[in-house]
């Protein structure tokens, strides 16, 4: 172990030893600020520009290890993770040297945590056989000493996370915090708290941090904000400080530094000046921010996906950065785009997330704005198209044709998306959105529920004969079924091609009627039970379902459900299948963008076996989809599938029926080979078809009235956005 600083420093974290007497569990009084008046700086702001880093992997001195926890010790970090026999591991990463060293005091038994006192000593946190806590603390030297903790004072004593400090250790519970002796007392209790809430021990400063996210817990003219509570060395708090951003993750920085994350920004954070300072682009740098070390020299460790990695600056290269426009971005795509940023140093992606302009009064003022910044021209590189229609901003010029990029790409063949993607997705001959993953939406239910020949004629007969709640269960609106409607009759009712719309056909005035039945808010108490549940137990006859990649479980257990034997019949439609897609996320090229090499470059990318696995739908890339398929076939071969459910009597348990690979595989493809329909509704459509229904839901229209009203008004529509 080469750290001297360590060596030198691991002296003074001892805790209770064995004989040493117990403490009441009776909890003390909430501690309060030693300042009733917080101090607010006169204006928050923010200078400098993140960089992004590189990542280089960090060698461990035995293969097979997961990291799953890293703290900053002195100049150094200590880490913890597990071995492939499941055994708990502990490490010493060398601040001088960069070298990692197992600390080998502790025994293999799991940890639930560990921590680093301020003089450099490890403690690790663990529940015993009694299922009660217990922290092991070691100087450096000798066996470390153990003391149990007694939390049945609290209601819920779960420990979320623990931090050492020079006379004790900060628990963080879910809705508390505590400081405890090393005789494991309760010496302070913070109160019951709402917002997230942390405690940081840099060298010179310990700091309860609060996150204040409950707006209604907030007195008369304050704001949500982050609370800084600096605390002295008896615990007790002291002066406060109150700034407005929502920073998410804090970590303890060099000297009394505080740094803080948001929104993808590394922050140095000044709480008493009101100042921040971008340090590094975690999102460009593929960096998860979760196990950030501050190293020294400029260098940052963390832990990705389980490897010891180290950071530095990667100013100098040449590195062009791609804007992508979103508004809460989906946890897959953010992975997927660190996976991209981590393997390509020409290119990186830097989501520029709208959701961060949402306010406590107006909490969609993120996609208003995001909205009028496309109007305006302030065009990214990529669209996130999920709250927008792909037809309408390629009508506008906004988007470029995938198609030609396909077709000069030597390594990438448009015949290899599935035709269920490329099919349902061309727009007037071109392809302007790209669906990495989609999940299949369709309907079925029992033989002898769906019939022989199903469609709008059989399901009004069902309709006559069964409440709606027998049907599709209570959840099912008046305006979802009006979006079902829209998206699987798509075809039938207009066209942002042709400009054409005819909404006077017998099977839409029928489903019309139908939605009048159904109820215009969903009222559940929580004893209704789930889809599948209900199926089982024969309550619900009909399941409208979306298929991710676990489609052949699904069909496994909806046989068990439905008399052994599910008939996917499609949702009912004059003349369409009834199946659909729905895309996992959806993105666009930019048709006036910079760098469109990079754009289709990351989109390839996700178009490849190793994004596949963070979208967690079907690939529409074939030879990816049929790798996919195949894996998740064989594994219900091997092992049946089973489910928990709960129907309005209480829970059920089931397993699926036997999966036969072959069959399994071709019902599959058969069942994609039917999507006629990306099942995503324009919204505008909807709200226009759910206006004008009002008049005829309330007794004041008769229903071909309203649908000649649909139609015109749905036809001034397309004229204005696709004409």
């Amino acid at each position: 172990m080469k750290n001297k600083r360590f060596t030198a420093a691991l002296l003074a974290l001892a805790l209770c030893l064995p004989g040493m007497g117990g403490c009441s569990s009776k909890a003390p009084a909430p501690a309060e600020a030693g300042d009733s008046a917080p101090v607010r700086p006169a204006a928050y702001t923010v200078g400098g520009e993140p960089v992004r880093c590189n990542g280089e992997s960090l060698p461990m001195p035995e293969a097979g290890i997961s990291l799953q926890r890293a703290v900053k010790a002195g100049d150094g970090a200590f880490l913890y993770g597990t071995d492939e026999q499941g055994n708990g591991r502990f490490f010493l990463l060398d601040g001088d040297s960069l070298e990692i060293a197992e600390i080998d005091v502790f025994g293999r038994e799991k940890a639930e945590d560990i921590a680093a006192s301020p003089d450099g000593g490890l403690a690790v946190l663990r529940i015993d056989e009694k299922g009660n806590y217990t922290i092991s603390a070691w100087t450096g030297e000798g066996t470390p000493a153990t003391t149990a903790l007694d939390l049945s004072a609290y209601d819920n004593g779960m420990i979320h996370r623990f931090h050492a400090a020079d006379k004790g250790f900060f628990l963080e519970l879910p809705l508390r915090v505590l400081a405890v002796d090393k005789n494991g007392g309760v010496l302070q209790d913070y109160g019951e708290f709402q917002g997230a809430q942390t405690v940081v021990v840099t060298d010179e400063k310990t700091l309860l941090i609060q996150n204040e996210t409950n707006a209604a817990a907030l007195g008369p003219g304050q704001t949500p904000g982050t609370a800084v509570i600096e605390l002295g060395g008896d615990f007790a708090p002291g002066r406060s400080y109150h700034v407005e951003p929502l920073f998410t993750q804090f970590y303890a920085g060099a000297g009394d530094q505080l740094l803080a994350y948001m929104d993808h920004v590394l922050y140095q954070y000044d709480y008493a000046s009101g100042s921040s300072t971008a340090l590094i682009n975690v999102l460009t740098s593929s960096m998860e921010p979760s196990s950030l070390v501050p190293l020294r020299d400029g260098q940052y460790f963390s832990l990705n996906r389980g490897s010891p990695t180290l950071w530095r600056p990667a100013d100098g290269e040449e590195t062009a950065v791609l804007t992508l426009a979103t508004y809460k971005l989906s946890f897959a795509m953010e992975n997927a785009i660190q996976m991209f940023n981590a393997s390509h140093s020409s290119y990186v992606i830097e989501p520029i997330d709208y959701a961060q302009y949402d306010t406590y009064e107006t909490v969609d003022a993120g996609l208003t704005r995001l909205t009028g910044d496309i109007i305006s021209g302030k065009a990214p590189d990529i669209y996130d198209l999920r709250y927008f229609t792909p037809g309408n901003l390629a009508a506008k010029g906004l988007l470029e044709d995938l198609k030609p990029w396909f077709e000069t790409d030597g390594g990438s063949s448009y015949e290899e998306l599935l035709p269920c993607v490329r099919e349902n997705a061309e727009f007037n001959g071109g392809l302007y959105e790209l669906i990495p993953a989609f999940r299949l939406v369709t309907l079925c239910g029992d033989r002898s529920t769906v019939g022989e020949d199903w469609g709008v004629e059989r399901f009004l007969q069902l309709a006559q004969e069964q409440p709606p709640q027998a049907l599709f269960g209570p959840e099912m609106t008046r305006r979802d079924f009006l979006s079902y409607v829209l998206c699987f009759m798509k075809d039938e009712l207009y066209s942002e091609e042709t400009l054409s719309c005819d909404f006077s056909s017998e099977a839409f005035l029928a489903l019309l009627r139908y939605a009048k039945e159904l109820p215009e808010d969903f009222q559940g108490d929580g004893n209704q039970g789930e889809t599948m549940g209900r199926a089982y137990a024969g309550e619900q006859l009909l399941v409208l379902r979306d298929f991710r990649d676990s489609i052949v479980d699904e069909i496994s257990l909806l046989n068990s459900c439905f008399s052994g034997e599910a008939q996917f019949v499609g949702f009912p439609t004059g003349s369409g299948s009834g199946f659909g897609i729905a895309p996992c996320d959806w993105l666009g090229m930019s048709a006036s963008g910079l760098h469109k090499e990079g754009v289709w470059e990351f989109f390839r990318f996700l178009l490849s076996e190793d994004a596949a696995r963070w979208f967690m739908g079907l690939p529409s890339a074939g030879p990816v989809y049929t790798k996919v398929l195949d894996k998740v076939t064989a594994k219900a071969v091997e092992n049946l599938p089973s489910a928990w459910g709960a129907s309005s009597g209480g829970p059920v348990n089931f397993t699926g029926t036997p999966v036969e690979a072959e069959a399994m595989r071709a019902q599959v493809n058969a069942m994609l080979e039917k999507a006629g329909c990306i099942t995503v509704c324009d919204s505008t459509v909807l709200d226009i078809v759910t206006d004008c229904a009002q008049a005829y839901f309330q007794g004041g229209k008769p229903v071909e009235e309203v649908a000649r009203e649909i139609q015109s008004k749905v036809g001034i529509y397309l004229s204005e956005q696709y004409g």
